[in-house]
């Protein structure tokens, strides 16, 4: 539809971004400030609302440093037909997703900021008497910065517009009480950050392969039954505190959930954590302690065929030194004393 060079309206398009269902995202050349803006095209039939600049209207509000801010809308024709084009901030980093690590996380003190940051956006959002309602790491993007900036506000609603029948939202990320009554709210919003904290820390595609592994219908009946929350399977180098901030974010009831989203950016602000891991190119755990410049791994190896031997190291890197863990290595182990002796091992580094 859009090609590198042609201009739409007062923008030229450069490069393209992104792009779903309801269109295009295009880094565009605005001559009029000579300033670049990321342009997102959607064709006029494809508007998720009546309201064709529901997005901008709201976008437009916003001066806070961890919300994206919306320039210009319009509705504008093109190559015979018409579309809706809205301006708004480039942030040149894209979003958090590119700090995903090779085995699907985000290291934990860059988890932790992000969490902060998006949940500061979000209050502010929220006293401006906004929902989201889209909160995911693909519309959180990495501001200039370094700070993580909420963007998206295709299916943003307020009070008003909560329970009826147009309410649109991301299925990995709903709420149960969305998913049953359309319901949007603070407490919908703070479940969609519980999920996305869960995706950042532990897993970036639990729920999308969930989804694929057990079908939509059954995706769905496990969000209003609040047995996907119950399962949630935490990697062990997801620290107790961070285990219960998603855990109360994600209830069942919203009544037991944050009240606010300065309430659960308050718990983030009081984690400490000595130690924690990310992960190498080769898909190996590196635990990492946040004063020294040590580095932790360790080893798993059959003796058998059912039993294992664990081996944890330090490697020193002022002197390209290893020495083994001896606590926290051992011969001959069935797989399920392995694996507790390395979860042993991995929270130690976390919490020590």
């Amino acid at each position: 539809m859009f090609n590198a060079g042609e201009q739409i309206y007062k923008y030229q398009l450069i490069k393209k971004l992104g792009a779903g269902g309801f269109g295009q995202v295009w880094l565009a050349y605005d001559a009029t400030i000579d300033k670049n803006m990321a342009v997102k095209i959607i064709p006029v039939e494809k508007s998720v609302d009546i309201n064709l600049f529901h997005e901008s209207r709201i976008g437009s509000h916003f001066e806070h440093s961890n919300l994206v801010k919306i320039h210009y809308a319009d509705i504008v024709d093109f190559k015979n037909k018409s579309f809706i084009v809205i301006a708004m901030d480039f942030l040149i980093n894209g979003s958090i997703i590119s700090k995903t690590n090779s085995l699907g996380f985000i290291e934990m003190p860059l988890a932790v900021e992000y969490m902060r940051n998006i949940l500061f956006g979000l209050d502010h959002l929220h006293h401006m008497s906004f929902y989201h309602n889209d909160i995911k790491p693909n519309n959180i993007l990495i501001g200039n910065a370094g700070q993580a900036v909420l963007t998206d506000y295709g299916v943003t609603y307020t009070q008003n517009e909560s329970g009826s029948d147009n309410i649109l939202s991301y299925i990995l990320h709903r709420s149960p009480e969305t998913q049953q009554r359309n319901e949007v709210s603070i407490a919908t919003d703070i479940y969609q950050c519980g999920v996305t904290a869960f995706r950042l820390f532990s897993s970036m595609n639990y729920f999308s392969n969930k989804a694929l592994e057990v079908g939509v219908e059954e995706y769905e009946r496990m969000i209003l039954s609040g047995q996907l929350v119950a399962e949630l399977p935490f990697a062990p180098y997801v620290p107790s505190k961070v285990k219960g901030i998603i855990k109360k974010a994600m209830a069942h009831n919203p009544a037991e959930r944050y009240s606010s989203a300065y309430k659960m950016l308050e718990d983030f602000n009081k984690i400490a954590f000595p130690g924690y891991w990310t992960a190498d190119t080769n898909n190996r755990l590196i635990g990492k302690k946040r004063t020294s410049p040590n580095e932790y791994f360790f080893d798993i190896t059959p003796c058998t065929k059912s039993r294992f031997n664990v081996a944890a190291y330090i490697h020193y890197q002022n002197s390209d030194r290893t020495n083994k863990i001896s606590a926290f290595s051992s011969n001959n182990l069935s797989k399920r004393e392995a694996d507790k002796l390395i979860e042993r091992f991995i929270r130690d580094v976390i919490e020590r």
